[in-house]
């Protein structure tokens, strides 16, 4: 099975650090649901926060993910270290695709012609049978990416950040 992650960034889930105890839960929880519905490939956005930690998954697990970039410049504005990162889970991708031609930069100036983020969700979506959410309930793009997912009918399996935390 073909699958897609939509999630927040780090500031949604508790930090920066992956070591963080929300972050290291949702890990642990994708990959028993990676598990749980045998996915073969998963489409992974490549955005800081639950899309990394998700490649991250993947690589550990041995399942081919497919890095899915909005547009070639996504990392522009990130500091060195999470630039770096970023291109080692790049190098362990099992493809690439990027979306839009357009710069993000100039598309977040000029807001003309379609967001490339919102069309890398639709491309993640539209190849997938089954999608696996870190999701607060905050409005976004992890949000507008799970009502697409609802449009067409592709079952979302999804967590709050916060839920790792409690006790089972």
């Amino acid at each position: 099975m073909n699958a897609f992650v939509t999630g927040h960034r780090p500031n949604r889930l508790g930090s920066h650090d992956p070591e963080n105890p929300i972050r290291v839960g949702l890990r642990r929880w994708l990959s028993k649901q990676l598990r749980k519905y045998d996915v073969k490939r998963l489409y992974v956005g490549m955005a800081l926060g639950f899309d990394q930690d998700s490649a991250e998954v993947c690589i550990a697990e041995r399942i081919p993910f497919i890095a899915c970039l909005p547009c070639l410049d996504q990392d522009r504005l990130w500091p060195d270290s999470s630039r770096d990162y970023y291109d080692f889970l790049l190098g362990k991708a099992a493809d690439i695709h990027v979306v839009s031609a357009i710069r993000y930069e100039t598309w977040a100036v000029t807001r003309t012609g379609p967001d490339p983020m919102k069309l890398r969700n639709h491309y993640m979506v539209d190849h997938s049978e089954r999608g696996f959410a870190a999701w607060s309930g905050a409005q976004g793009g992890t949000c507008a990416c799970l009502i697409y997912a609802h449009q067409k009918e592709v079952p979302v399996s999804i967590i709050h950040p916060n839920s790792v935390l409690l006790k089972p």
